[in-house]
């Protein structure tokens, strides 16, 4: 089964790789990645966080969030 990830990109500088499967270990200093701040500044979100809900605030159905 295949998951959709997006394996950080956009949020890395170089984002993982995979191969046949399974990430690349990076071979960099440190943890191996360098994050783009510029980027995560530009799509942080400084409002409130709510979670998720599972019910429909109108009946209550269960729903996917």
């Amino acid at each position: 089964m295949k998951e959709e990830w997006d394996i950080g990109e956009g949020y890395l500088h170089t984002p993982f790789v995979i191969d046949n499967g399974y990430i690349t270990i990076p071979t960099d200093p440190g943890l191996g990645i360098e994050v783009n701040e510029d980027i995560v500044r530009e799509r942080s979100y400084l409002g409130d966080w709510d979670s998720p809900r599972l019910y429909a605030d109108d009946d209550q159905t269960i729903i996917d969030w």
